[in-house]
């Protein structure tokens, strides 16, 4: 299992693991949430929510690109994306990035470039 900081969202670069991975979403700051962007998920890909201010551990079964986003601070950029295996959906994401509001929209569609 990987656990990581929400400080990490604002990472340069996708977040890579294997199929059957856990990640622990923890935040280091009050006032953060970890949530999935339903369009930037591999088709039949569980969809997960986490609290204000509480880890979230999520397990990933599913190969392609997983989009999260921190709800309060979405405008500002905090997106990020995790690769489980090949990134077949990234034609998918690509198009779903460019749909996100403002900064979440241009740091997306840089994250889903660096997938391969």
């Amino acid at each position: 299992m990987a656990t990581f900081n929400f400080e990490t969202i604002t990472a340069a670069q996708a977040l890579a693991w294997s199929s059957g991975d856990s990640v622990s979403f923890v935040p280091t700051d009050p006032a953060h949430d970890v949530v999935s962007l339903p369009d930037i998920a591999p088709k039949g890909a569980q969809p997960f929510t986490g609290k204000i201010n509480q880890a979230l551990t999520v397990k990933f079964t599913t190969e392609g690109l997983y989009g999260y986003k921190c709800v309060p601070h979405v405008s500002m950029g905090m997106v990020g994306l995790v690769q489980v295996g090949k990134a077949a959906n990234k034609t998918e994401a690509s198009a779903a990035a460019a749909k996100l509001p403002g900064l979440a929209r241009t740091k997306m569609i840089g994250l889903v470039a660096t997938a391969r």
